[in-house]
């Protein structure tokens, strides 16, 4: 900081000793929550309602009611590892703006909310931190994926992939692919391990999975899965594609969105429950039905997401909310971002 010296520091929000050194070298700092405004108001809420009962005091309800009785039993235990101390809810080192990747088009109630959370603190949303366009290095290996994919028809076919730090579990993959299977519908499957922990294709899924549904398969050239990467702005923005099953991790929540493409939710962890309601709430997505206490989801309740979201009217309903709200998101994001540069270019000048 001393070396650099900085006019303005933003800073991540899971970093907030940040403000404090910032101060110490007469440096403003903005907090930057890089979720959505839903998950964040949320866990930020049952964080000071706890404290506040444990202390005697009186127990708030979230004021989006229905938002939280939609949580079941393991979603709430999904969260319940991010609501812990969140120490300052405002440092005294932090000025009056508080930066959220997030657009008003989709999150304007709660962005009012985490304002009020924070004392009246000026909530910017900065629009889509996303990619509209299509990667400029995608993989070679992935062409061919590309090709194939341009030989499918317009919205008939669904991207699943659950992120990098994401992995579902033998039993998981099992039903995933039985559920792929039963819907006949096309698909391209991105398939990731953890490290040390890579399997081969071929034992990692149905047996003969690979057979029945790739390109000599009985039931036609239905499928590909491919392990480890895919590009996924060039497959999202692609006019066949018609779905995306996710995990309904912020990032890949909103490039759903800013491409007009329908969610099939299955959250894994952490605030991604949420971000999967408001995705049902708004109507860009549908959630796959799970175990209210386990959280297992059946190859049967795939099967009927991606078929109802492919082939019936509940698809066409959240095809077209997604393609207003991703139109309305991408319209207003420039204008959110500007509002944003010109208040931090504003309080830059003000050390």
């Amino acid at each position: 900081m001393a070396t650099l010296k900085p006019h303005l520091l933003i800073y991540d929000a899971l970093n907030p000793w940040a403000a404090p050194v910032a101060g110490s070298h007469g440096v403003p700092a903005v907090r930057l929550f890089t979720s959505g405004a839903a998950p964040c108001s949320y866990v930020i809420h049952t964080f000071l309602r706890e404290r506040n009962a444990h202390d005697g005091g009186k127990e708030e309800e979230y004021p989006v009611p229905e938002l939280d009785r939609r949580l079941s039993f393991h979603d709430r235990e999904m969260i319940r590892a991010i609501i812990r101390d969140q120490g300052r809810i405002r440092d005294p080192e932090d000025r009056n703006i508080i930066l959220m990747s997030t657009s008003r088009e989709m999150e304007g109630k709660y962005i009012d909310y985490m304002s009020r959370l924070f004392g009246g603190c000026k909530i910017l949303p900065l629009g889509t931190l996303v990619r509209y366009e299509q990667d400029d290095n995608d993989n070679n290996s992935f062409h061919v994926v590309m090709e194939w994919l341009g030989e499918k028809e317009e919205k008939s076919t669904v991207y699943i992939s659950f992120g990098s730090e994401c992995f579902l579990s033998d039993e998981e993959i099992q039903e995933v692919a039985l559920g792929l299977e039963e819907s006949g519908v096309d698909f391209i499957w991105v398939v990731r391990f953890p490290k040390g922990e890579q399997k081969d294709l071929k034992v990692a899924l149905p047996k003969g999975f690979l057979g029945r549904v790739g390109d000599r398969g009985r039931v036609g050239d239905r499928g590909r899965v491919v392990e480890g990467w895919a590009p996924q702005a060039s497959v999202l923005s692609h006019p066949s594609i018609g779905g995306f099953m996710s995990h309904c991790g912020w990032n890949s929540t909103m490039e759903s969105v800013v491409h007009g493409v329908p969610i099939i939710a299955i959250p894994m962890q952490f605030e991604q429950p949420i971000n999967a309601k408001l995705i049902v709430e708004i109507g860009v997505g549908v959630e796959v039905v799970r175990d209210d206490r386990t959280g297992r989801f059946r190859h049967e309740d795939v099967c009927r997401a991606v078929s109802g979201v492919i082939h019936g009217k509940v698809g066409d309903a959240v095809r077209r909310n997604v393609q207003v709200i991703g139109e309305n998101v991408r319209a207003k994001s420039s204008k959110e971002m500007e509002e944003a540069v010109a208040m931090l270019a504003q309080l830059s000048c003000q050390k």
